[in-house]
């Protein structure tokens, strides 16, 4: 009997392990920072297509979004968007293959697969939606 609740105790671990590690995304101070896994694109436009998809909360109404194909952004200091000194609350949550960054007022999504981002209200309306597939790094 204590062989399988022990066998039982590192299955749980075990699967914890996996299910944290697996997380396509991890979150910033502003938001979140999406891993591209690129199986959407072809191997002839993998190298344009992004690898990492931002959203940062900056506002109730305000989700600025950045992409990029290289392993990491390289911020420089902007001369028009002014430091935060609120900030906002926001929730993220996945369900598949979708990262959905919401606040209040709007929720903006990146579907793992493309990097395609799209923008719904509270509601669940779609406020802006991405050419479905991205651009394919055209």
């Amino acid at each position: 009997m204590k062989h399988i609740s022990i066998l039982s105790c590192i299955a749980i671990a075990t699967t914890m392990i996996v299910s944290c590690s697996n997380r396509a995304y991890r979150e910033t101070d502003q938001g979140i920072i999406v891993k591209v896994n690129n199986s959407f694109y072809s191997e002839i436009t993998e190298a344009r297509s992004p690898k990492l998809v931002r959203l940062q909360v900056l506002g109730n109404k305000i989700i600025h979004v950045s992409a990029t194909a290289e392993d990491s952004f390289k911020d420089k200091e902007s001369l028009i968007v002014i430091p935060q000194e609120v900030k906002t609350p926001y929730s993220v949550s996945q369900q598949g293959d979708t990262i959905t960054v919401s606040t209040s007022a709007i929720n903006a999504s990146v579907l793992c697969s493309s990097g395609e981002v799209w923008f719904t209200d509270s509601l669940g309306n779609i406020i802006l939606q991405e050419k479905q597939g991205g651009d394919g790094g055209k």
